[in-house]
């Protein structure tokens, strides 16, 4: 069963990675999984006070064609002294991270395959560097649980979008937006 802690942090993202992978072509629950792996629910000072939501660093691309999410800025945290990058959004992460994983180096990663092969393919890629203390097990066995975490939370929100459309479509009330958030999203949280 999921924690009220989990639950609100699928409310409050999930909206960051469906907006990310609808343009990307990803998964979404897989997108918000990984950002669990690094920030954890609760959050961290990366992402939190830096919208660094995957554990970025600052290397690399800063424009990818005519797209240009993270601006170059960085931060310097932690005790191994790793340069992250920093965002000027969440949604930026959210459309870097997208972006990252359609370069070359990370062709391998498995973006829409099942829960086990995208948690494989990106814990033995090389966006994990053992250098830095990663495990890849355990960062994969932290990814399928976040998925399986996020599935069931996400399935009511998916449906809650579908019932809010019809609601809104059928009533013709603008009052039946508000209704809805009030009542629906609140259980939920």
């Amino acid at each position: 069963m999921p924690t009220k802690e989990e639950i609100s942090f699928v409310t409050k993202y999930w909206w960051y990675a469906v907006r990310a992978a609808r343009r990307y072509g990803h998964n979404p629950t897989y997108m918000l999984a990984q950002s669990v792996a690094e920030r954890g629910y609760k959050g961290s000072t990366l992402s939190d006070t830096y919208n660094n939501f995957f554990g970025i660093i600052s290397t690399g691309k800063t424009d990818y064609g005519k797209f240009k999410y993270w601006k170059g800025r960085s931060i310097t945290l932690g005790s191994r002294g790793l340069s992250f990058r920093v965002y000027d959004s969440l949604q930026d992460s959210f459309y870097d991270y997208a972006l990252l994983l359609d370069q070359d180096r990370y062709r391998s990663v498995i973006k829409n395959g099942t829960p086990e092969e995208f948690a494989q393919s990106i814990a033995y890629s090389s966006y994990i560097a053992e250098v830095n203390g990663d495990n890849r097990e355990v960062y994969k066995r932290n990814i399928l649980n976040a998925i399986a975490k996020i599935s069931a939370i996400s399935k009511p929100l998916a449906y809650g979008t579908k019932l809010l459309l019809f609601s809104a479509f059928a009533i013709g009330a603008v009052a039946a937006l508000d209704y809805y958030k009030v009542i629906d999203l609140k259980k939920l949280t």
